[in-house]
């Protein structure tokens, strides 16, 4: 019996996002398997790489080439050890061309494109994306630009932003101010359907909100995790 691939997770930005998707990734083996699970040797066997230097990516637009760098030798690394390999943080795909010019030996999936052909299927024709001030943009730094080609994409303001991202990495996703923060953000949106478009959010409490909420970090989970099990080529990148 072929042996299931070795998964790469690149993080830092912010390492909770890490642990996260970490987690999706188990939970996404064990519904794979059901009833078949057999624990500890079902599971998948990841690596990774948590570069704290990477958080720098929240003002990419001082720090694009500090920031690659790091990224870059963290991906030179974690190659050699694993078959695919993703980065927990949706702002670092930016850099996507430029992970696909470094020709690789293992796969990248990417958790822009798993949420686009996500969306793409399930019909959705009017979203709202949540990230930090440059994805939201939707200018030259963010990788959800592409978005707008299919979708109508409403957005909140930077500022609010900005301040809720910066205080979950601080404080934590169970902080009630920013919770709060959350909700008022939410209440301003039109659209039902709302992308949490940066690793941090997921991590917030959605309970008795009334929107549909997509989240980009548990769709790149069960994609890796198919991948590793299944060996299939899903790999792809910008």
């Amino acid at each position: 019996m072929e042996s299931k691939g070795k998964i790469g997770i690149i993080t830092g930005a912010g390492p909770e996002a890490g642990i996260d998707l970490w987690q999706k990734i188990l939970s996404h083996t064990k519904k794979y398997y059901n009833e078949a699970y057999k624990g500890d040797i079902d599971t998948p066997y990841v690596v990774v790489y948590s570069v704290p230097e990477l958080g720098k990516v929240m003002s990419i637009e001082t720090n694009t080439d500090e920031v690659w760098s790091h990224l870059k030798a963290a991906l030179l690394k974690i190659d050699s050890e694993v078959d695919y390999f993703c980065i927990a943080c949706n702002v670092l795909h930016h850099y996507s061309l430029q992970i696909q010019e470094m020709n690789l030996k293992s796969k990248f999936v990417s958790i822009v494109n798993v949420t686009r052909d996500y969306l793409l299927e399930s019909n959705t024709k009017e979203i709202a994306l949540l990230s930090i001030p440059k994805v939201i943009e939707l200018g030259k730094f963010s990788p959800y630009k592409y978005l707008q080609d299919d979708f109508s994409v409403e957005t909140p303001g930077s500022e609010e932003m900005d301040t809720l991202i910066r205080g979950i990495k601080i404080k934590g996703s169970e902080n009630k101010e920013l919770l709060n923060d959350f909700r008022l953000i939410l209440d301003k949106i039109e659209a039902k359907v709302v992308i949490l478009a940066c690793t941090e959010l997921p991590l917030l409490s959605t309970e008795s909100i009334n929107k549909v909420f997509v989240d980009p970090t548990d769709i790149l989970a069960k994609v890796i995790c198919m991948c590793a099990i299944n060996h299939s080529q899903y790999a792809i990148v910008e």
